[in-house]
């Protein structure tokens, strides 16, 4: 392995987990990185003899001030327990964010791409069936991460990715989040990276309130004038969400990480937007649904095969009702932002007369006809509706 590659190994064993547990708590990454840092560091001088100890109570004695003096003792332990190649990557690589398994980084100086690390095993007495496992993937949930993702980059919707790699490591020497036990797996695991392209997304921005707001404000505009333009503004994100999700289920990805994905809000750390070219990127395709003969689901449900292993425990039907309610969800969510309230409710109760009867052929009709409605929508119609 390279120095870059140990690094991550490291980082995604001994910190990303910890990282992550933290902020189930409502820590920020930032937060709990540096929380986490400190932890480690001053349990490591606690370890050493007793002049070190002393620098242990020196470090705990600063937590609130002398920030330089805290940051050299940090990296005095960082360099002493993993080794200067370590420290050096420490120091080149901006920490980004944490998910419940991926580490972010990007390389100081490099505003364009991020490089996201995540372990992954194929040992499934090491994973929880239901909530998933923090620090820890399954193999093959990462490969449709990674397939989705590189289909969603390909219709516009997701970051561009550079460069993956799978690299086998050793397995972790603890089972997250008892540390005092050793790791009982047989398996090694394998270290994925990948090299993407970065993106801002709303979380970074301050939220859709403060990117509306930023937008409306280099147009000088005061009184209604600015009200209308941060509601149309606020409007043309939810028809671009509308639209981003609708061309995602055109290729059978359902993103389920989008919180209740009707409102652009619920999850900004997972959406990009830019209001002046409407642009909206989706991330993390981590938890998503992939559906197969997304265009013809009434045909495909009587030989079963519509989609992978992790929706077995559904019928045929089921399932593609599953991915035709989240069609006319986005629909509906289009047909709002361009003020048709009206129409959406008469679409809604349409649709849900089908559903009711359980008729597949007719419920695909109806998401299909209102899928073609959202996608002759435009953000001019939004500004037309809303500014006067």
């Amino acid at each position: 392995m390279d120095e870059l590659q140990k690094y991550l190994a490291i980082f995604t064993e001994d910190y990303g987990p910890f990282i992550a547990d933290r902020m189930m708590f409502g820590e920020t990454a930032q937060q709990a990185k540096d929380n986490i840092i400190r932890f480690q560091t001053q349990n490591y001088f606690d370890k050493l003899d007793a002049q070190q100890k002393d620098n242990a109570k020196f470090l705990a004695s600063l937590a609130g001030g002398k920030v330089d003096q805290v940051k050299a003792l940090q990296l005095e332990a960082l360099e002493d327990m993993h080794g200067k190649d370590f420290l050096n990557q420490y120091r080149n690589l901006d920490f980004i964010d944490q998910g419940s398994v991926g580490s972010v980084f990007a390389k100081k100086g490099d505003k364009g791409n991020v490089i996201k690390a995540q372990r992954a095993t194929e040992d499934e007495d090491q994973l929880d069936p239901d909530t998933g496992t923090i620090g820890i993937a399954r193999k093959s949930d990462v490969d449709r991460e990674i397939d989705a993702q590189l289909t969603a980059a390909e219709l516009g919707v997701a970051p561009r990715i550079n460069t993956v790699e799978n690299i086998l490591v050793p397995k972790r020497k603890y089972t997250f989040p008892d540390i005092s036990k050793r790791n009982p797996s047989p398996m090694g695991e394998t270290l994925n990276i990948i090299n993407m392209e970065r993106v801002n997304t709303l979380a970074e921005q301050g939220g859709i309130d403060n990117v509306v707001d930023q937008y409306v404000r280099r147009f000088d505009l005061t009184g209604d004038k600015a009200k209308q333009m941060t509601t149309a503004g606020h409007q043309k994100a939810q028809l671009a969400f509308a639209k981003a999700k609708l061309r995602l289920m055109d290729k059978g990805i359902v993103h389920n990480d989008l919180g209740g994905g009707r409102n652009v809000g619920e999850r900004e750390d997972h959406i990009s937007f830019d209001p002046f070219s409407n642009e909206m990127k989706i991330i993390d395709y981590g938890r998503i649904k992939r559906f197969k003969h997304a265009d013809n689901l009434h045909q495909h449900t009587k030989n079963q095969n519509l989609i992978g292993e992790e929706m077995d425990d559904m019928s045929p039907f089921e399932q593609a009702r599953h991915l035709l309610d989240h069609r006319v969800t986005a629909v509906l969510q289009g047909m709002k932002a361009v003020g048709n309230k009206d129409l959406a409710g008469d679409y809604q109760s349409i649709y849900d007369e089908s559903r009711d009867k359980g008729d597949l052929r007719e419920m695909e009709d109806i998401a299909d006809q209102g899928k073609k409605i959202i996608e002759k929508q435009t953000m001019k119609d939004v500004t037309n509706r809303y500014v006067q």
